[in-house]
């Protein structure tokens, strides 16, 4: 996450329908958020007025997200909607918005692990052909194998 202060405003853009294309750009939305973009988020979510608890639609989350958040585009904010109302009601609250991106930063934090430890072949035992206890062990480079 940044830790630089945000600025406002949304930027115009042309909607594209490559879905891996917007996939992307979604990412990149969220990676450059920032905690004082997750704070001001959460202030708009959290409006003491309505006893803690807004729900916003599709257009209404595009709009107050634009409003406060970074220079980005509306469509952005719309595709991180999507992905975030995953049961397709129209609606998302604070809740949905913090289960969301709890689930897809444990999501990259797997694919990461996964792709930095390497996946070893299942052992085998190998019946020991030695009477004596191994002194040396050294590798042979024309038949690439080990003497003991």
């Amino acid at each position: 996450l940044n830790n630089s202060p945000p600025t406002g405003g949304c930027l115009t853009s042309e909607r594209t329908e490559d879905t891996a294309a917007m996939k992307n750009v979604v990412e990149e939305l969220e990676n450059r958020l920032s905690i004082y973009d997750f704070m001001k988020m959460q202030e708009i979510f959290m409006s003491p007025g309505l006893n803690g608890r807004v729900v916003m639609t599709r257009d209404e989350f595009t709009e107050q997200m634009c409003a406060v958040i970074r220079p980005s585009t509306k469509e952005e904010f719309g595709e991180m909607f999507d992905k975030i109302d995953v049961t397709r009601d129209g609606i998302i609250d604070w809740d949905k918005v913090t289960s969301f991106m709890l689930l897809d930063l444990n999501e990259k934090d797997e694919r990461t692990r996964s792709s930095v430890i390497p996946q070893w072949k299942n052992l085998r035992l190998l019946s020991p052909i030695h009477k004596d206890i191994i002194q040396n062990v050294t590798f042979l480079k024309g038949s690439s194998s080990y003497l003991t």
